[in-house]
């Protein structure tokens, strides 16, 4: 427990580091290694370590006292157990200490000994019983549990610390080498003989909380949706608080606790010095969507710590772990960018079969340039369900946080990471299965322009580097991955998707292995990615991935041998991106968005290039949350279907990345929007050309039951406007040449921006591709395609389709059609030569035509048998995976017109449970989320979210934030409509905009006597979203509330029940009104005008109201301006108390008689 002195010395250094001016100009590149040991002082300075502040006294004889040689070799003596005086008596400070035989080393006492080995027998002990003072160290250059050896600690006692000090001695293990502590068994050893290590500390039910309400700038206290006392949290812990600023652009702050409450309300050691957000609101998705900033708990009672990081000269003569690593399992290995590692203390259970690490703190820790050594580790423990790290705490590390390597079946749970240079969570090699990975915060305190988490000279530029620094980082996706909280990473997480690293490399195919269970996962405030996955991701069934094969994978084909396709549709649920600047993928099949919240990033969604599920039902997008974001869409091998989706204020970017480097097919994906609600105030909706024009944009249409609702007129807000679709590109201008009005520009609508100069249909049109092959790039020739009626035989129109070269097998042509019998297309060759029969021709999509019938085209193709009609449910065998990039390709020759059968149907009429389609596992995390919320009692009504699904650990949020309600409503269950709350909906579907704010939510603050304070404001409009009604009751006084410019504008404040107003004091900008009324109204429909005000001065106004003034919603209305601007208003300040039954009754004032 750190006594008041220890707490005061703290609270001095976090006011030194706040004056601290950082000079570090950039984030670090693999190559900046020599720049960041330049910066090693300065980095230095901005991280923590609990061993500089509050260590006891008597460690002090440990600290930083250098290399000693060791003299000795010394096997413990004696028999049964003995005490650590005992042991001390037989081992000195040059002394390599064994325990083996049969001896339990009692830790009754501290030890300091040059290192200490546990094996063949010997066992330590260390608890409550043994321990009789309030600190008690271990110090040791290394202490390490061999095979036959064990480790039992277990620390409950609140007011004991246990400190294990690892010494910069020189102590040298075979395995686990310097500065080291953990265990270390026999690869594929006897289970029974392994090492057993366990160090458990003070149980912590929960190690991490969110902001229940803002984290204002000044504020020395924060309110927490838990109960920080039944949380086991102590006065004078150390805790840090997140940035929620965008795109790693903030800083975390963090404080110690002087007083708390059961009410969730922290008392901090200091003011904050910056603003973290607190959002608590219902996603569309049903789902709480917690926009607010984690607070994790950093101190422990068991502590491992050590010397001061030492930078260590390279070694020519060592040897790479593994080819391109760069690295050396042994020592400082030599590159041509690293000349020297910074050393600490790592620790790590290797070749064993059990580890149990739990309730601990870890600092000071990891050895940046040297293979393996990080601050927890499990190395190699093969199949380990008995491995586990919870609730550990890991601060100041120089070489990643807590890594999953060659292990499966571990649990790594509530874990919190601040401070960790690299990535927070690494599983290392791609061949890890299984592994669940659940309810841990990393935080990275540092912006990104000051370096954020980055670290140069690892075995991984990726991971670890300004490239791509990860909260969570994997080389496959097939660990279970739930619950957790990544902030302020350049990448929330990221999934390399490789081919296997170290000793399983070109061993893994990684970009077909089944995902785990992803699921409510929150990223936020990424300089980069949120939710990431690089590479190719396409599962696939039986790859072999398993812990048989420890991981390794021996089939990843794309094709059965008759062709189908081997894809395993698999889901990523509930994620919560926001504030991110990119969240998606580059090439992902197969891989469905459900339930995603995607708030607030520059790019909400990022996809490259994807194909039609091999479910031939499923959606790409189902039951998602869109809002303030770009959507970068894929090219796609079928049509990429958005289904039962809310996108607001939201714009499209069509194909975006199609012929960049190798990806896109042909440039000509379908976009199928159904049950997706538009609510957008942009005035653009898309960009056909965002790609420099090499992007024709593909087309969008409406499901065909969308589309005869939407043909009937326009009433569900759908993408396009009544009557109308389709949308296609400007450069498809033949559709205009067809009789009729079926296709007509969107500027003869008066749409022209909106839809980017794009052509609009009635019809459905669906995609006509044909892939060619043997043709160059930049070849003139064209496919020229003529219409005709398909009843007079008259011709209607003709196009000349230019060759579209990505790669030599991802070649040919493509452009939009109108499917039925009204039309006839001819199909022939500029060069007046036969189609081949080995070009594909492709029509429609798979998945529409199961889930809403197949599709006809009638047409005759040059050269080609099509018995004049093609349809979209025509073979796809060998090539529908989208493989084009196999040596391999068997898909030439497939297609429409060609001999083979068409496609299985699939029964699309029960909604695709992908959650089901592979791991069995998810049945048993889908009864834990249960037993979170509705098991606990939390009914939240079809009008909210419970809170707790995604936050982990047994104990529940306090009642007041256990449901999360949809906008418009309140109470416990959320089953009380707001009075007065405009919806989304209104504003014809246009949601919110400035002229058309929604409800405001008002943040609890310190009242004068006698004030009272309104829960929600709203205002007619806001003349930017920087002048929000809300600011004029935060009592703040560079924050203002600004109208656009017109007279009639007003803003009124709910105070929840009927209060009898006294005084009401209003701050003006220098916009003030001219003349206005103040208004109260029980309903907010019904308004008395109680007070008028005509030649106002602005300024400072204190208006007395009349006795009898009451209401539950008081509204400044304004009558005339002063300036041409609108009305704007600093703040507002309201006197009264809570109305009762004998008030007299309200009586208006003359001129309303």
């Amino acid at each position: 427990m750190r006594t008041k002195k220890s707490m005061l010395k703290n609270i001095f250094y976090f006011v030194l580091l706040s004056l601290f001016s950082s000079s570090i100009a950039h984030a670090y590149l693999q190559e900046d290694t020599a720049e960041y040991v330049s910066d090693f002082a300065e980095l230095i300075q901005k991280s923590y370590a609990q061993v500089d502040h509050d260590a006891p006294a008597g460690l002090a004889t440990c600290i930083n006292q250098g290399k000693k040689t060791q003299l000795r070799q010394v096997t413990v003596q004696g028999s049964g157990t003995l005490s650590a005086a005992q042991v001390q008596s037989q081992c000195s400070d040059t002394d390599q200490c064994i325990i083996e035989n049969g001896i339990t080393l009692e830790m009754n006492s501290s030890l300091h000994v040059h290192s200490l080995l546990v094996r063949d027998g010997g066992n330590v002990i260390w608890n409550d019983s043994t321990q009789t003072t309030a600190d008690q160290w271990l110090c040791v250059g290394f202490a390490v549990v061999e095979t036959g050896g064990s480790w039992d600690m277990n620390l409950q006692n609140p007011d004991k610390n246990a400190w294990i000090y690892i010494m910069n001695n020189g102590a040298v293990h075979p395995m686990l080498r310097t500065r080291s502590f953990g265990s270390s068994g026999i690869m594929h050893g006897d289970a029974a003989a392994q090492p057993q290590l366990k160090v458990i500390g003070r149980e912590l039910t929960r190690t991490w909380s969110l902001l229940a309400e803002p984290l204002t700038i000044g504020s020395t206290t924060l309110k927490l949706m838990h109960d920080p006392l039944e949380m086991g949290w102590q006065l004078n812990d150390r805790i840090a608080v997140a940035p929620t600023k965008e795109r790693s652009e903030g800083s975390a702050e963090a404080f110690f606790i002087t007083d708390m409450s059961a009410d969730g309300t922290l008392t901090l050691s200091t003011a904050a010095t910056a603003l973290h957000k607190s959002n608590l609101s219902m996603s569309e998705t049903g789902e709480a969507a917690l926009y607010t900033a984690e607070v994790i708990n950093l101190s422990r009672n068991i502590i491992i710590t050590g010397d001061d990081f030492e930078e260590v000269a390279c070694d020519a003569n060592l040897t790479e772990a593994a080819p391109g690593f760069g690295t050396s399992t042994q020592g400082c290995m030599c590159t041509d960018n690293r000349q020297s590692c910074t050393v600490g203390l790592n620790t790590a259970a290797a070749h064993g079969s059990q580890a149990e690490i739990a309730n601990i703190r870890v600092e000071k820790c990891g050895q940046r340039g040297i293979e393996g050594k990080y601050c927890m580790h499990f190395h190699h423990m093969m199949d380990c369900p008995d491995c586990v790290y919870r609730n550990n705490a890991i601060e100041n590390s120089q070489q990643r946080g807590l890594i999953v390597h060659s292990t499966h079946h571990s649990t790594v749970e509530a874990n919190v990471l601040y401070g960790v240079r690299g990535a927070s969570i690494y599983v290392e090699d791609g061949n890890e299965v299984n592994n669940t990975i659940k309810y841990n915060v990393g935080i990275c305190p540092w912006p990104t322009a000051d370096g954020g988490c980055s670290v140069p000279g690892t075995s991984n530029g990726q991971g670890d580097t300004s490239l791509n620094q990860s909260g969570i980082y994997m080389e496959s996706p097939s660990s279970h991955m739930i619950g957790n909280r990544m902030a302020n990473h350049f990448n929330g997480m990221f999934n390399q998707a490789g081919a296997g690293r170290g000793p399983v490399q070109n061993m893994v195919c990684g970009s077909n292995i089944p995902l785990g269970i992803w699921d409510g996962n929150t990223f936020h405030s990424s300089g980069r990615f949120g939710t990431y996955l690089l590479n190719s991701n396409y599962p696939r069934r039986d790859t072999g991935h398993s812990t048989a094969t420890n991981g390794k994978t021996n089939d990843c084909d794309a094709y059965e041998t008759d062709g189908s396709d081997k894809g395993l549709p698999n889901i990523i649920m509930n994620h919560f991106d926001y504030g991110n600047a990119f969240v998606g993928q580059y090439n992902a099949g197969d891989v469905q968005y459900f339930h995603h919240t995607s708030i607030n990033n520059l790019n909400g969604i990022y996809w490259k290039e994807t194909k039609t599920f091999e479910d031939g039902c499923s959606a790409h997008i189902s039951d998602a949350y869109y809002k303030d974001i770009h959507f970068a869409l894929p090219d796609a091998m079928g049509a990429f279907i958005i289904e039962d989706t809310i996108v607001s204020n939201v714009d499209f970017g069509p194909n975006h990345h199609c012929k960049v480097g190798i990806t896109g097919i042909l440039c000509m994906p379908q976009y199928v929007l159904h049950n997706v609600k538009w609510l957008n105030g942009k005035n653009q909706y898309l960009d056909f050309t965002a790609n420099n024009d090499a992007n024709i944009g593909g087309l969008f249409t409406l499901s065909p039951d969308n589309a005869a609702k939407n043909t009937a007129g326009n009433t569900e807000h759908y993408f396009l406007p009544a009557e109308y679709n389709s949308l296609v590109s400007a450069r498809f201008s033949y559709l205009l040449d067809l009789p009729g009005d079926d296709c007509v520009t969107a500027a003869s609508l008066g749409m022209a921006t909106k839809y980017n100069n794009g052509i609009l249909c009635k019809s459905i049109l669906s995609p006509l591709k044909v892939f060619s092959h043997d043709l160059a790039n930049g070849t003139s020739e064209t496919l020229n395609l003529v219409i005709k009626d398909a009843n007079t035989g008259a011709q209607l129109a003709s196009y000349a389709i230019p060759h579209m070269y990505i790669t030599e097998k991802k070649q040919g042509y493509g452009i939009p059609v109108i499917p039925g019998n009204q039309y006839r297309y001819e199909l022939t060759r500029s060069n007046g030569e036969d189609i081949p029969q080995d070009w594909i021709i492709d029509f429609g999509d798979l998945t529409t035509a199961n889930r809403w019938g197949v599709e006809t085209l009638l047409i005759d193709v040059q050269g080609r048998s099509c018995n004049g009609s093609i349809t979209s449910n025509h073979d796809r065998r060998f090539y529908m995976a989208s493989d084009f990039l196999e040596s391999d390709f068997a898909g030439w020759g497939h297609g429409a017109c060609s001999a083979y059968p068409t496609m299985p149907s699939s029964n699309c009429e029960a909604q695709q449970d992908l959650t089901t389609q592979a791991i069995e596992t998810y049945t048993d995390w889908h009864q834990e989320q249960t037993d979170m919320c509705e098991d606990a009692g939390i009914t939240c009504g079809d009008n909210g979210a419970c809170a707790a699904r995604y936050l982990g650990s047994s104990l529940g949020v306090l009642p007041t934030y256990s449901c999360i309600c949809k906008e418009g409503f309140e109470g416990s269950a959320c089953q009380s409509q707001i009075i007065g709350y405009v919806s989304s909906d209104d504003n014809n579907g246009q949601g919110p905009t400035l002229d058309n704010p929604q409800v405001e939510s008002v943040a609890a603050a310190s009242l004068a006597e006698g004030e009272i304070a309104p829960i929600r404001v709203k205002a007619s409009s806001l003349q930017g979203n920087d002048m929000k009604a809300a600011y004029t009751v935060d009592h703040d006084l560079n924050t203002r509330w600004a109208s656009q410019f017109n007279n009639d504008e007003w803003i009124y404040y709910d105070f929840g029940e009927e209060y009898s107003f006294n005084s009401i004091s209003i701050v003006w900008e220098a916009a003030h009104a001219d003349s206005y009324s103040i208004q109260t109204s029980n309903n907010a429909e019904t308004w008395t005008t109680v007070k008028t005000i005509v030649n106002s001065q602005g300024g400072s106004e204190n208006l007395s109201l009349a006795t009898g003034t009451k209401g539950r919603f008081l509204r400044i209305r304004g009558i005339s301006r002063s300036t041409v601007y609108g009305y704007s208003i600093y703040e507002t300040t309201f006197f009264g108390e809570l109305a009762t039954q004998d008030d007299e009754p309200t009586l208006p004032y003359c001129d309303e008689l």
